[in-house]
Order: structure tokens, then sequence, then C-alpha cells
């Protein structure tokens, strides 16, 4: 009972005092309280500072990051004790803000918040170079941006935000000016905007309407057959397995100038297939030249049809990073039936998969080859109806692959697509 009517005073003791101070400090600091030692001081929060006298006047110590307040009978200071690293980023924008007219700072909801009036929009440009590459570990790693704009600068506001967003690639979203600036997008897409404008301090609200910005991502696959002695030409020697790489050219300089026509007319190689898929980025796109062949899956309760792919399975995930590469996800699967090995009248297969990852610049591109290594053309020779599979039907049907002297080569090139 005694301290629920302790915590009643506090409570009204602080409704009665119109003199409110925030602090804000790092954890395990100390600060002076400008009050006599004579005066009653309460502490809401004992687990966050300790309070102690010192020459004749209060000193405090946070113990731990957290909020609390203290109190007297004429005032009360609002304690912010943070984690250094937060401590260390708001002191910078502190730092950087008290030189500037209208513009002041506070802590709030584990953010440093930016308030007042902008009155000049070089202002926030000199804050947005400073903090790049700083980080807020209780923001997101970032501030808000919760600034008035002077309406003397309400007609440049347009170009500018254009001019923002254009340097990196994406488009401007809406926005609106009621009491600070914030931009409305898709709910997916509030974490990716976020980390590109953190030294901005934009605020993204999600937005059920928006479209998602993320750009689509054109994948143009080649599948071709290759004379061996060619294929120093892109970087890449006769194969003993499976080889991936990235072109150490550039697309424009490889000898066939990613042309299908020049392919072909330079001798270079036969194109078999040319798809270009096109998906959004952090979505999975996929190719298949083949078929799919029935299997009866049995088990316990269990008695259902699934369809097995087989010939060339390509799988990509390009996602797009703040810089515009590209983190390339592939999986590449070729596969054939295999009659000689059946079990209860269903063939079996032969396999050659890999999966892997890549960081791959926008507009180059990846080599695989070595797929086929395992299929030789004794191996191929017995297996019915190869010559009807797409792609590799004319592959092993070809005099030059039958006589070891041409290889599957397949080249993958993502592009990001323009705005």
């Amino acid at each position: 009972m005694a301290q629920i009517l302790l915590l009643f005073s506090l409570h009204l003791l602080w409704a009665q005092n119109s003199d409110n101070t925030d602090i804000i400090l790092s954890e395990k600091q100390s600060a002076d309280l400008k009050i006599s030692n004579k005066e009653p001081v309460f502490v809401e929060d004992g687990s966050i500072l300790k309070i102690m006298q010192f020459r004749g006047a209060y000193k405090i110590v946070t113990k731990k990051s957290g909020f609390t307040r203290v109190y007297t009978s004429k005032q009360t200071w609002q304690i912010y004790s943070l984690k250094r690293k937060d401590f260390n980023y708001y002191q910078k924008i502190h730092a950087l803000v008290e030189k500037m007219r209208g513009m002041t700072t506070r802590w709030s909801g584990g953010c440093t918040i930016l308030s007042g009036k902008l009155l000049k929009l070089d202002d926030l440009e000199i804050i947005q170079k400073a903090m790049l590459g700083e980080e807020n570990e209780s923001c997101n790693n970032t501030y808000k941006n919760q600034l008035d704009l002077d309406a003397s600068y309400l007609e440049k506001l347009p170009s500018y935000l254009e001019n923002v967003f254009s340097q990196q690639n994406v488009l401007l979203p809406t926005y609106n000016l009621n009491s600070h600036l914030k931009f409305f997008i898709a709910e997916s897409d509030i974490a990716t905007y976020t980390k590109r404008f953190s030294n901005y301090g934009f605020i993204f609200v999600g937005d059920k309407d928006s479209i998602s910005t993320t750009p689509n991502i054109e994948t143009e696959i080649i599948v071709t057959e290759v004379r061996k002695k060619d294929l120093t030409q892109i970087g890449i020697g006769w194969p003993s397995n499976v080889e991936i790489q990235v072109s150490q050219k550039n697309i424009e300089t490889l000898p066939f100038s990613w042309n299908l026509q020049a392919i072909e007319e330079s001798g270079f190689g036969k194109v078999l297939a040319s798809p270009k898929i096109l998906s959004v980025g952090g979505k999975e796109a996929e190719f298949l030249a083949g078929g799919e062949i029935p299997l009866r899956a049995m088990g316990y309760k269990r008695n259902e049809v699934i369809w097995k792919p087989y010939g060339i399975l390509l799988k990509v995930l390009p996602i797009v990073d703040v810089q515009r590469r590209l983190r390339l996800k592939l999986q590449i699967e070729v596969s054939m039936l295999d009659a000689s090995q059946k079990v209860d009248g269903l063939p079996g297969f032969l396999t050659n998969r890999i999966q892997s990852e890549f960081f791959i610049k926008d507009n180059e591109a990846l080599v695989i080859s070595g797929l086929l290594k395992e299929f030789n053309s004794k191996s191929t020779q017995g297996l019915p109806g190869l010559v009807n599979i797409p792609i590799l039907g004319k592959l092993f049907g070809s005099e030059d692959y039958q006589n070891n002297k041409t290889e599957l080569v397949i080249l993958v090139r993502p592009r990001i697509q323009k705005q």
C-alpha cells in the first residue's frame, strides 16, 4: 500500500511540474543535477540509475540502458540511458544540428528525432553526408526526420526528392507534408527503402494501395554447343567437372558480342535455345527445356501422382542491393530418363545438379560448362527417345558432340530493368 501511495505521489509531482528537462546519457555515465541536497529527490526506476549526494548537490549515474524520471517538488528530469553505439550516433547528429537554425534533436522510442523547421535544404545534405555509414542500433540504423519544411522550399522539394531517389535508381514514392515529410510505399519495400535512405532519416509508411518498386530483372539465357577449342575465348578451358564462373571480359568484347546471329555466323557455336526470363528482384524465375514424367508416390494413406521434370532445369533468384549489384542464386539440373534402371516399371534418371550463389554486376555474364561431362556418347546412345528432348536432343544428335569436339555451354546474363 505504501508503494502504491509513493508511485501515486511521484506521478502527481510529475503532472504538476511544468519544468521538464531531458538528459541523454550513455550507460555507466554520470551527470550533475543543479539542485540543493536539502531538497527531497525521487527516482522512478532505481534499476536504470542511482542518485548520490556529491559536494552539496546531487549526481546521477546510469546503470543500464532504459528510461526513467527524477523528481523534485519543482522539477522533473527525464533520463534516457542509451547503449554506447546509440549514444555516439545521437551525439554526432546533435553536434551538427546545434550549428543549424530552426532544428533540434531529441530521443524517443529508441530513435534520434530531428524536429523543428528545415530552413535550408543544404542542412539536410550536410547531415546525410555526415551520417553515411553511421548506425543507430535501436532504430534500424537510421534517425527519423520529422522536420517541417520552410514554405520557401515547397516548390523546390519535388525536384530535390526526384534527384535523391534517382541517385538510388528507384522511383520517388507518393509523399505528403502533413506535419512532416512521409513517404507511402508497399509494406514489402519498407525495410529496403529505410536501409537505402538511412542517412536521410526519411520516414516510410506502409500503404496497401502502393505497388512494389523493386526493379524487374531480365535474365537472358543462351544455351549453346561450343567447340572445345574455342572455350578459351570466353575464359574457360575444357573442364574436368562442372564449372561456373563470372566472365572476366566485358560482354561486348566476347567473341560473339552476345549477338545470337553472330554466334552462328562466326562459327563459334550453335544456339540451342535463347529464352529471356523477366522477374521481380527477390523472386525466383524458372526455365525448363524438357518434359515431365508422372510417377506414383505411395505410402501410408498416400497414393498420388507426382510429376518429375527432366531435361535442362534452370532456376535463378536475383536480388538487388543498394549499389545495384546482383546477388544471383543459381540452380541448374540436367537430367535424362534412364530406361536401363527401372523400378516397378518406372525409369530411373541420370542427373547432374549444381547450386551456387554469386555476386555479379548488372549486365555481367555467368558462363556454365561441364554439365554433361558425366554423360558421354556411349551412355546416351542407349537412351530411348533422347532426340525428342528439347535442346538435349539437338545436342546429342550432333556429330561433333558425339565425336567429343563440342561442349554444352550455358551463358546467363541478368540485367536490371530501367524504371
